[in-house]
């Protein structure tokens, strides 16, 4: 059954992201700051949030640990089913490849590439086939040429990575 169908059907689509009373505290000296206290959080497929708040309440600290480019105090971070924290760190990061996408405050884009490149950076990190690259190409963002596929047996990856790029700034 389609996400769509299931949804109209009542079901609500699968939580592909639980974190359950998330703690994360700092320690200098004597002093303890608290970021996060018992945080609990539920994404499912297909919804998008935004983190908002003051500058310093923990915002970067909870995506790095929701990312798992940080260990949380206390508490437990599941991506699909898969407890984030209990994984060797490169299958952290091949799960983060493969299931995560971060838009933070300030832009981390690569200036040497396009905004498509930056976007098709990920695939290329995984080592993904050119012809699967430029066949994912209709669903990125932005304009995209079938006949121009920066990612070509002619033009494979590692080359086309080394040419001049337009800066995504233009």
């Amino acid at each position: 059954m389609s996400g769509a169908a299931e949804r109209s059907a009542g079901t609500p689509p699968a939580i592909v992201l639980d974190a359950r009373a998330v703690q994360r505290r700092f320690c200098e000296g004597s002093a303890t700051l608290e970021v996060l206290r018992g945080l609990d959080l539920q994404v499912r497929a297909g919804e998008r949030l935004g983190i908002i708040g003051a500058s310093g309440s923990g915002k970067t600290t909870l995506l790095q640990i929701l990312g798992g480019l940080d260990r949380p105090d206390g508490g437990r971070v599941e991506i699909d089913g898969r407890d984030l924290h209990a994984l060797s760190e490169p299958e952290r990061g091949a799960l983060r490849n493969r299931t995560m996408g971060f838009v933070y405050q300030f832009h981390h884009l690569l200036p040497e590439f396009s905004a498509l490149e930056n976007v098709a950076m990920p695939l290329l990190v995984r080592r993904t086939s050119c012809p699967a690259v430029n066949a994912s190409a209709p669903r990125w963002p932005g304009r995209w040429s079938r006949n121009r596929g920066w990612c070509s047996p002619t033009n494979p990856p590692a080359t086309s990575m080394d040419a001049t790029r337009n800066r995504c700034s233009r």
